[in-house]
């Protein structure tokens, strides 16, 4: 019986993890230049509060916005990577939480139960990304933030669909145009406000979109003017 989509794509960075990241004992070792881009993302989140590292790897992140006064909750679908993040928190504790859980699903979680959400370097490998951005929304209130970010969708035009830095090892990444991400922001409840290149002095390898949580419910179709 061939294994499902979501499965594939587990066993992958399940196998990414165990290949690149637990030899360097936990550290992430790959996408050096985008490692750069984390305090920026950290600092977007704003003031300290109770944060969702959504699609958390192996901790990186949740490890620095613990070590800005955050409380933090991280998540993610890879066993293998939250082991990783887990041996870290032993090693030096920072009060951060893992749960096992998928970026589209976040049900064990009420509504309005965080501050921010910041999501790295995970859109571009889920399959139903606008699952994510809504479930995002839902449980960030109304006046939080949400920062994602991810590889640049002009990075993929003519190129294999794998990660930068991974060794030759294939990930599964779906591409999607910008306009795509956008609209699923502006349909679950958030308002943009602020949309950056990284790095600004090439051609940009990642993109970060910065927003706010609306009071508003979300919607099934809204159209963006001018797109």
């Amino acid at each position: 019986m061939p294994l499902s989509r979501d499965a594939v794509r587990l066993s992958a960075w399940d196998q990414f993890a165990r290949q690149f990241v637990a030899p360097s004992g936990g550290q992430p070792p790959y996408h050096a230049q985008t490692n750069a881009l984390l305090p920026t993302l950290v600092a977007l989140v704003g003031r300290p509060g109770r944060v969702l590292d959504a699609g958390c790897g192996e901790g990186a992140v949740s490890r620095m916005l613990a070590d800005s006064g955050h409380a933090v909750i991280g998540v993610d679908s890879s066993v293998v990577q939250l082991s990783l993040a887990y041996a870290q928190e032993q090693r030096r504790p920072r009060g951060i939480r893992y749960q096992h859980l998928s970026v589209t699903d976040l049900a064990c979680f009420a509504d309005d139960s965080f501050d921010a959400v910041l999501s790295n370097q995970v859109l571009p490998s889920v399959f139903d990304a606008h699952a994510a951005i809504c479930e995002a929304a839902r449980v960030v209130h109304p006046g939080g933030r949400g920062v994602f970010a991810f590889l640049h969708p002009s990075y993929h035009v003519g190129r294999p669909l794998c990660s930068p830095g991974s060794g030759g090892l294939t990930l599964p990444f779906y591409n999607r145009s910008l306009q795509s991400y956008l609209r699923s922001l502006q349909n679950c409840g958030w308002a943009l406000d602020a949309l950056l290149d990284w790095p600004r002095c090439q051609r940009p390898l990642m993109v970060v979109l910065a927003a706010v949580r609306t009071a508003s419910s979300p919607t099934t179709s809204i159209p963006i003017a001018g797109w």
